[in-house]
């Protein structure tokens, strides 16, 4: 019980984290909670399509493009 206790204290502790962090490139964490000993986040609905929509149909992506998404990443 003590350890399951601790699991749902840092998950809400990281959880309000993940509320205040807003970058473009990561989904906003809207809301977490906590349900029959399972942990939960609320996220808001993305905008953007998926890499795998935006590749479909084209045989691989541009060295261009490949730097622009790791820039993206590591920012």
């Amino acid at each position: 019980p003590s350890q399951l206790e601790q699991r749902q204290h840092a998950f809400s502790d990281q959880a309000r984290i993940l509320t205040t962090i807003d970058h473009r490139a990561l989904l906003h964490v809207r809301d977490y909670f906590t349900e029959t000993d399972r942990q939960y986040l609320v996220f808001d609905p993305g905008q953007s399509r998926l890499l795998s929509e935006m590749l479909e149909g084209e045989r691989r992506a541009s060295l261009a493009d490949a730097i622009k998404w790791a820039d993206q990443l590591l920012d």
